[in-house]
């Protein structure tokens, strides 16, 4: 999966502490050629999840939601 993280520090710190995962991790994980993105199926929003490992080989699971971007 392609694409960009968004978030100031206040977003990066929330995250880390509802998600267990930092932004830095979850920019790796997204880019693993070999990583997978599935929907996860929670009925609130559509969310996804994307299986990765970081640059120590470390498997991890980052929750992500997806926004489109709309160029003018």
């Amino acid at each position: 999966m392609k694409g960009g993280v968004r978030g100031g520090p206040k977003k990066a710190r929330a995250n880390r502490r509802k998600h267990g995962v930092e932004f830095r991790v979850a920019v790796i994980v997204f880019d693993d050629d070999r990583g997978i993105t599935l929907l996860d199926e929670k009925p609130t929003e559509e969310r996804y999840v994307t299986f990765g490992m970081d640059a120590q080989g470390r498997c991890w699971q980052v929750p992500a939601r997806f926004v489109a971007t709309v160029f003018g």
